[in-house]
């Protein structure tokens, strides 16, 4: 929670994860205008989205559960560490970088860094 806007967001994740319908629109409903949140199952649409909407120096990248092992067929593979230095420092041109939206992060290895898109 260490983002001002973030105070709703753990209520609307929960919601959804839940499958509580009713209160997950209620929580987005309240988050929308100042925490822009998308949801998709189609891993490309997601990627074109958050490239679309990153402004500038604006940092996005691909954040996954560490127990995240079903998304192998999806070409995420959390076993797969990143370098911390190349995935935050490096340029959109670099594929090691979290521009190149390749590599997936661990919430532990994102853990005090930012990412402004993920």
């Amino acid at each position: 929670m260490s983002s001002f806007r973030a105070e709703n967001v753990s209520a609307f994740i929960k919601a959804l994860l839940d499958c509580e319908k009713g209160h997950a629109k209620k929580a987005l409903a309240e988050l929308a205008a100042r925490y822009p949140i998308a949801i998709t199952r189609e891993l490309n649409v997601a990627k074109q989205w958050i490239r679309s909407r990153a402004r500038g120096t604006e940092r996005y990248g691909v954040v996954a559960s560490s127990k995240a092992m079903r998304l192998k067929p999806h070409a995420i593979d959390i076993r797969v560490s990143v370098d911390p230095v190349h995935y935050f420092l490096n340029e959109k041109h670099d594929t090691r970088s979290s521009y190149y939206l390749e590599d997936a992060a661990t919430e532990f290895q994102v853990q005090g860094l930012e990412l402004d898109w993920a």
